[in-house]
Parts: C-alpha cells; structure tokens; sequence
C-alpha cells in the first residue's frame, strides 16, 4: 500500500502577523511537492488568520485542544471551536504539553495528592456499573483538583482498558488517560489528529524505547477506535527535540552500548556486570517496529496504512535520508518549519 508522504510543521509559540505573512508567501512561492499532504501548527489565536491567507493545499491545525466541547476550561480551546474557524487538524500529546505545561507526571502526582481516596473509590463503583445497550462501563469520574480546579472525566471506556491503566503506575495511569480523552473527543468531533509519543534520553539510554512508545500507542488503540485513516503517528524521541540531535535514519543502523564501553561523548557506563548491551535503535528500526506492533495488536490492514512520521531536530540537511526510510512516512518539524528551508523539508523525497 502506498501511504501519502505528510509533512507538519509545528510553530510553536513563535511568529506574529508579520512573520506569518512572511512564513506563507515563502510556501506559496515554494514550489512544494503536490505528492505530499501539509499541515501547519500554528498558535491558536492565528489560527483564522493563518487559514485565510493559506494557500488550499496546506491544512491548518491547530497545537492542542482540551477533552470536552465547552465549559469552565480558562485558557484551553475545544475541537468545536477548531473546527468552527475552518481548520481540521490538532497536534496532541507533545512533548512539550506534557513536560512544560501540566501534562507530565509531576503535576498529575501532585494532583493525585488531593484525589487519590476518590478515584479508588470511584474506580470501585465504575467497574460495577456497565450500560445496558454497548456493554461499555457508563460513568463519569470527577476529579477535583483543589488548587487549581482541573476537571478531568472519563467516559465509556471498555473494562479491560480502564483496568489495564489503572494497574499501572498511578501517575503514568493518569497521563496515559488523560492524552487518550483528548484524542477520543477530538475525533468524534471531526478533526484530524498527529498523536505524539516519543521516549526520554532516561528512556532511550535503558533500552526501553519500544516498552515506552508501545505503551504510549496502546492507550490510544481504544480512543481511536475505527478511525484509524484520521490519524497520523508522530515518532519524537523527546532527547531529540530541539537539541540538534537526531535519530540515525538507516535501517537496521543500531548503537549498540555494552557496560564499560565508552559512549559517544566519551563518557562510560558502570560496568554492571552480566546485563545484556544496551541497543539505541535507529529512526527507522523505532517506526518499523511501531508497524510490527499495530499489525499484531490491531490489524494488518491498519498497519499497512497508518503513517508515521518523524519529528526530532529535522531539517533541509538531514531531511533526504530520513525520507528514504520504508517506515518513515513525513516529519513533524519544529524550528525548521519557521524557515525558508521548510519548503526543501517538504521536497524531501523528490
């Protein structure tokens, strides 16, 4: 199956109007690729500006949304109101969202501290409530934040899924399920949604890179449901954000770092004694093994088509041989994407 080559670029908190109108001209002037599919975060107060100044073939989306349509949310905005200023992408589960802005474990652990009693409980009574007609689990748990009021609610959820996040570690749970409801609202509202996962350098140097993304992408099976063909995956290694450093593109090139040996900045591991090598996996090995594990846990089908992309410090000069990876279908670009260079991103596999 041909999958369609799909490029994003991710602004950020940068430009003005200014540097927008600058930023769009460079793209209508391009040339641009017609073979592949483009879409642009932009910050969320441009995002009609952005969308009316934008040539057809770019997609506007939008950099994250909140889990419910409308209500006392200060500062989030909905996939209603993405939708309702015509754009029909959102960015979810950046790092960035999570290590930054709330969506990470220490915020939820210190969250948990006020509500640890109440979500045993209501866990306890949502496991012996099932509706009627879906066999689905109906409830809602309300979680009250005391300092900051955060309302997060779970709704229908299958049991096996609920059990399966709450067995796992308490504050992982949260912001496994938290990332999920954002993605299961935003689809049925209709928005194309770029779900991100991605390791830590922690991660990622204790050889847990597949544990961690086939985590990460099994708490969004159940949210996506059948719609899989309004998805696109983001690989974003979170050591490789912004810091220059990219994953190796080639298949089947892997770093392999026995104890005692000397990494690549001339440091060593601690000799600890019979482990086994620790192996960083390359760009390519990551997103195969991303497809292996969706043809084996979802369906052959999905695999073949779903499309993932890469996103960790791409640019003009590495774009090309991350481009020619089987498995690496676009990118997700932060700074690059500012630049004129983008257009030579997006030209990537001509």
């Amino acid at each position: 199956m041909t999958r369609k080559f799909v490029v994003g670029g991710n602004w950020k908190m940068n430009g003005d109007k200014n540097q927008i109108t600058e930023i769009i001209n460079n793209l209508k002037t391009g040339p641009l690729d017609t073979n592949v599919e483009i879409v642009i975060g932009v910050p969320a107060i441009y995002l009609a500006y952005v969308k009316s100044i934008a040539p057809s073939n770019i997609a506007i989306a939008a950099q994250n949304c909140w889990k419910a349509p409308k209500g006392a949310f200060t500062g989030e905005i909905s996939p209603a109101m993405i939708i309702d200023v015509g754009c029909n992408w959102v960015i979810l589960g950046h790092s960035e969202r999570r290590t930054i802005f709330g969506e990470k474990d220490d915020l939820i652990a210190e969250k948990l501290k006020h509500i640890e009693f109440l979500l045993r409980l209501m866990v306890t009574m949502l496991c012996r409530i099932r509706h009627a007609q879906t066999g689905f689990y109906a409830s809602k748990i309300i979680i009250l934040n005391l300092r900051i009021k955060n309302i997060l609610a779970c709704e229908k959820f299958e049991d096996e899924k609920l059990e399966e996040l709450l067995n796992q570690d308490r504050c992982q749970a949260l912001t496994e399920l938290g990332k999920t409801l954002q993605v299961k609202h935003a689809l049925e509202s209709g928005l194309k949604v770029i779900a991100c996962i991605g390791e830590t350098l922690e991660e990622r140097e204790s050889g847990k890179t597949e544990e961690v993304v086939f985590r990460q992408i099994q708490a969004l099976v159940p949210a996506i449901g059948d719609k899989w063909n309004d998805v696109v995956l983001a690989y974003e290694p979170v050591w490789a954000i912004g810091t220059g450093k990219t994953a190796t593109p080639q298949q089947g090139r892997k770093q392999t770092l026995h104890p005692g040996v000397s990494r690549d900045n001339g440091t060593s591991f601690p000799d600890i004694g019979d482990e086994k090598p620790i192996v960083h996996q390359s760009a390519q090995d990551v997103h195969a093994a991303l497809r292996n594990w969706i043809s084996t846990n979802v369906s052959s089908d999905v695999a073949a088509q779903i499309r993932v992309q890469y996103g960790g410090s791409v640019t003009a000069a590495n774009a090309r041989e991350l481009a020619a990876c089987p498995d690496i279908d676009g990118f997700l670009v932060g700074g690059a994407s500012l630049k004129p260079e983008f257009v030579d991103i997006v030209n990537a596999t001509k």
